[in-house]
């Protein structure tokens, strides 16, 4: 019975690794079906978020519908979000963007992110605001599609983080270069 379920899957990412065409059906129905699949452990991904990394790999349009159905998914955690921005700007169709600046606009996005899980907080809580994360990879995603938005990058140039700006700046070098 696992073998009958795996199998699939399985080929399909072999096939996305090597960016085969023919694995985008299967990649899909995995992503598809991201609410069947519970994560058991705290430190583990689920099979659908490799599938979403492997259709931005292959580059199909055909994928755009499912990833830009991941964008309006309330329960999308921030890598989640994040990664369906960066394959969407691989496949580099068009029709994603009005989804990614839609997403862009959300009030409830999952932008905070706890780090040093693994004390418990024993030492208080440490957490990160990562909208910047989201934002510059939509900046570089919608350059890529043919709607630059420089401001998306360009209000972390003045960050407190080193990482952030250095980030900012790269970005917005991508979207001059690509005048």
């Amino acid at each position: 019975v696992f073998w009958t379920f795996m199998f699939p899957v399985l080929m399909a990412f072999v096939l996305g690794i090597a960016g085969r065409e023919e694995a985008v059906p299967e990649l899909v129905h995995c992503l598809k079906s991201r609410h069947d699949e519970p994560t058991d452990a705290l430190k583990s991904a689920p099979l659908w978020q490799s599938a979403l990394v492997l259709l931005g790999r292959v580059g199909s349009k055909e994928a755009t519908p499912a990833l830009v159905d991941v964008l309006s998914d309330g329960e999308a955690g921030l890598d989640v979000l994040i990664g369906a921005v960066r394959s969407l700007g691989r496949i580099g169709d068009p029709e994603a963007a009005d989804a990614i600046e839609a997403l862009l606009t959300r009030d409830d996005l999952p932008v905070i992110r706890p780090l040093q899980i693994s004390t418990n907080a024993a030492a208080g809580a440490v957490e990160e605001d990562c909208r910047w994360q989201l934002e510059l990879a939509a900046a570089e995603t919608l350059g890529r599609l043919g709607r630059k938005r420089p401001e998306l990058a360009g209000k972390y140039l003045d960050d407190d983080r080193a990482y952030v700006r250095r980030y900012a700046r790269k970005v917005l070098r991508e979207l001059q270069s690509e005048e």
